[in-house]
């Protein structure tokens, strides 16, 4: 998925030919954005009945690389295998006769969560990060389930439809080896993105899906504060706060946050991943146990059947305390 921003459009480079593509299968060519290896554009697809449908063409400065079309290439594959409410829906993949690689997917108007937040200038209201949370635990949940572990959790890679305010969880090309600079000073090789970064990759490079855990921790942090809790000038003192430093107390910048978000925050952002939640899906329940006692409404298109059950026990059980409850008057 792409989300539209016709007010930040990148220019065309001049060195990427489209004639291929547009005569081959796509018409109506116009450039939307660019990422780190790719252009977007916007295209309707003959293939699809002409529905518009966002396509990622690899820049060709990269063609040469194995390491950068290898990521190119994963980010369909791996993306590809998923079939989610929550996940970017990828339609097709093809290789020009130029050499260079491009795949089309699902186009939806919006925005991405670094946008949100952005144009919000503070934290989001309490029961609208929560819900942005929960679909995103409920996408990572399922794709840990399918043995896939995103790797890159952080606000561009979340995108908000305008008209629904569903979640989708977007680029899974796991850039272990690629520097991801987010205006910090690169010191080194890093994996992932140095806000959200788990410790134990600075230490070990190991990865489990703990990784993903703590990275969406991180990002639930920001959507409550309006800023990641480990920050600084330099790449080499972000880690140097992921390594040492307990997540600061969210209570400081908010309020009005329940006091559970701060515990789970502490739960999944333990340095030792044996210390955090053993799953995704531990860290869901929880969620959703402790937002419905607080009052809070979650909402998704895909809760799986676990946290239903949960939900059906939670109002068994209310139901037998009105019902006792009565007995005593």
């Amino acid at each position: 998925m792409v989300i539209l921003d016709y007010q930040r459009a990148t220019p065309q480079p001049p060195d990427l030919d489209l004639t291929e593509i547009s005569a081959n299968r796509s018409i109506s060519l116009d450039i939307i954005g660019a990422g780190g290896i790719g252009v977007v554009y916007r295209v309707q697809d003959r293939g699809l009945n002409n529905e518009p449908v966002a396509l990622k063409l690899m820049n060709s400065a990269f063609l040469n690389d194995p390491v950068y079309v290898s990521r190119f290439r994963r980010e369909v594959a791996v993306a590809r295998k998923l079939s989610h409410p929550h996940i970017v829906e990828i339609f097709d993949f093809g290789q020009l006769q130029s050499g260079g690689y491009f795949f089309t997917m699902e186009l939806v108007e919006g925005e991405d969560l670094r946008k949100l937040i952005t144009r919000h200038k503070a934290a989001l209201p309490i029961e609208d990060a929560l819900n942005f949370f929960f679909q995103i635990i409920v996408a990572l949940d399922y794709a840990h389930g399918a043995g896939i572990i995103h790797r890159d959790i952080k606000p561009e890679n979340i995108l908000v439809s305008r008209d629904s305010r569903d979640i989708k969880l977007t680029d899974f090309s796991s850039a272990r080896e690629i520097v991801l600079d987010q205006g910090l000073t690169p010191e080194g090789g890093v994996i992932g993105t140095p806000h959200y970064l788990a410790p134990e990759l600075l230490k070990s490079k190991s990865i489990s899906p703990l990784i993903d855990l703590y990275s969406v921790e991180i990002l639930l942090f920001e959507l409550l504060t309006g800023a990641p809790p480990f920050t600084a000038d330099a790449v080499a003192a972000v880690f140097a706060q992921h390594l040492t430093k307990p997540i600061p107390k969210i209570k400081n910048a908010r309020s009005d946050a329940p006091d559970w978000c701060q515990e789970l925050a502490e739960i999944c952002t333990e340095k030792d991943p044996s210390n955090r939640f053993s799953s995704m899906s531990e860290l869901l329940g929880e969620l959703f146990r402790q937002a419905t006692k607080s009052g809070y409404s979650l909402a998704s298109s895909a809760i799986p059947y676990s946290i239903l059950q949960l939900s059906k026990s939670s109002l068994r059980r209310r139901s037998l305390l009105s019902w006792a409850s009565g007995l005593t008057r």
